[in-house]
């Protein structure tokens, strides 16, 4: 059984019948703990919990349902190509994932999009990335300083966003 003592806000906890993951965001009393799963804040008994697993948990999906996610976030066969990189919007099966997962996640699905985008031809596209903390917009615009086929980025959107151009 978990100690509350023990917890800290935002840490991975896993029920113990049903194996859903998700986060504990805080007490509700000396027994009972309010579990987030889903975007969903839930008032649950201290007793039916257990620490998520160390390693790294990869939510499973269908192949299905990754091509369904692909096509309706990245369609770089038009001149206003762009990509969310919000995972509530990129994969919002990996919304509850461990932040290394859905950044690594994020830079795949980048890469795959900027490939698109040079297979394509455009001449330029547009990233969002979020303002947040920064962590992903720092490690986006690392890696477009590394492609020698992007010519020139923009912050838009009030940093939010970072819009490429490439080479001809």
């Amino acid at each position: 059984m978990l100690d509350l003592k023990d917890l800290w806000i935002g840490e991975r906890i896993m029920t113990i019948e049903g194996h859903l993951i998700g986060t504990f965001e805080g007490r509700k009393d000396n027994e009972r703990i309010l579990f987030k799963y889903n975007n969903q804040v839930f008032t649950k008994h201290i007793s039916e919990f257990e620490l998520a697993p160390e390693e790294e948990f990869v939510q499973q999906m269908t192949f299905e349902e990754d091509l369904k996610n692909k096509s309706k976030q990245v369609n770089v066969h038009h001149k206003n190509a762009k990509i969310d990189l919000h995972i509530e919007v990129l994969a919002p099966h990996l919304s509850n994932a461990i932040p290394a997962r859905i950044l690594q996640y994020q830079k795949e699905r980048f890469t795959q999009f900027i490939d698109d985008c040079i297979r394509n031809r455009l001449p330029n596209a547009l990233i969002i990335h979020g303002k947040g903390e920064g962590v992903l917009r720092q490690e986006i615009r690392h890696m477009i300083s590394l492609e020698p086929k992007i010519k020139l980025q923009i912050s838009v959107n009030h940093d939010g966003a970072t819009e490429i151009w490439f080479n001809s």
